[in-house]
């Protein structure tokens, strides 16, 4: 006959379980408390044991990790998504900072261009895009009165990259480019609507 029945080894699991709960929930409550596991020193678990608490821990809480890699402070989704548009915003900004100097190096050859369509093989340097174009590739179109594809004239080129480089300058990101452009009456270029 066995020492203990059935009804004694389950009790004895169910205290032993309920005694891995408590020291699981003592342990759940230092961590609350901004305790790390280097922090405990006389746990009552082995340390293996009390990283895999901090991992649960981490996980059961629904840390702002990726961030603060700690459960301490709440996440704040305001400022998350501040930063978020901060960062669209300054790479729009960028993105229109190296459109101007490509405006800027394009004004230069619109100057030294005589106007005459058939001399638009001249190769210009965009340092802002780094790379090299054929002017012809970089002159703007236009329709004529019977409704075909022509190059806009000198004038109209250089009108229209003096007003696109100026609004570039003052334009904080896309959508103010665009609403600037519109307030001016000058059309998009194509660069910002993609």
């Amino acid at each position: 006959m066995l020492p203990f029945s059935d009804t004694d080894s389950e009790a004895m699991s169910q205290t032993k379980r309920h005694y891995a709960i408590k020291k699981k929930a003592e342990i759940f409550r230092l961590f609350d408390e901004g305790k790390r596991p280097s922090d405990i020193g006389d746990a009552p678990v082995t340390r293996k044991t009390l990283y895999q608490y901090f991992s649960e821990w981490r996980r059961e809480r629904r840390v702002a990790g990726k961030q603060t890699g700690f459960a301490i402070k709440k996440f704040n989704r305001r400022a998350y998504l501040e930063g978020k548009e901060n960062e669209r915003r300054k790479k729009e900004r960028e993105t229109i900072t190296k459109l101007v100097r490509d405006w800027d190096a394009i004004l230069e050859a619109l100057k030294r261009w005589d106007g005459n369509s058939e001399h638009t093989g001249q190769r210009i340097y965009l340092s802002g895009s780094r790379d090299y174009r054929w002017l012809r590739h970089v002159l703007r179109l236009k329709r004529d009165l019977r409704g075909r594809t022509v190059y806009m004239t000198r004038e109209e080129n250089l009108t229209l990259h003096e007003k696109w480089a100026e609004i570039g300058k003052k334009a904080q990101d896309k959508a103010d480019f665009k609403r600037l452009c519109r307030e001016e009456g000058v059309g998009l270029p194509s660069e910002i609507k993609a």
